[in-house]
């Protein structure tokens, strides 16, 4: 199914994304952590709950925003993570209609997961035929 695609994987939460994959994007070769994302997504604004949801949101999509433009030309992309932020950004692309030509695949993740744990979740999935 993968095989002669561009695949990558992506590890996110609201606070980091890291993109996992080679240097050629494809299932060959070993995977490793390629980029290292940080949001500046920070907790509270100010007293209006109004203001800090609006002020939140916009962090949200930014950070989202250059996470996607580090995923074009891609095939398949393998999204996984702790909470919700996987779906969020799922959702934000599909709204913003980016990475149209790409598969987005959904999965979930411990919160406190090692760099070589998620290295090898974005192996198996794309070695399984």
């Amino acid at each position: 199914m993968y095989k002669d695609k561009k695949v990558a994987g992506l590890w996110i939460d609201h606070e980091v994304a890291q993109i996992i994959s080679n240097e050629d994007n494809t299932t060959e070769g070993d995977f490793e952590a390629i980029r290292k994302i940080k949001s500046n997504i920070h907790g509270s604004f100010g007293s209006s709950q109004n203001a800090n949801t609006n002020k939140l949101s916009g962090e949200l999509h930014d950070f989202f925003k250059h996470v996607s433009h580090e995923l074009t030309n891609l095939d398949y992309i393998y999204v996984f993570g702790p909470g919700k932020a996987q779906e969020q950004f799922r959702n934000y692309i599909t709204k913003e209609g980016l990475l149209k030509s790409s598969v987005i695949e959904l999965d979930t993740a411990e919160a406190h997961i090692s760099h070589n744990q998620m290295i090898a979740k974005v192996r198996n999935h794309f070695k399984k035929q």
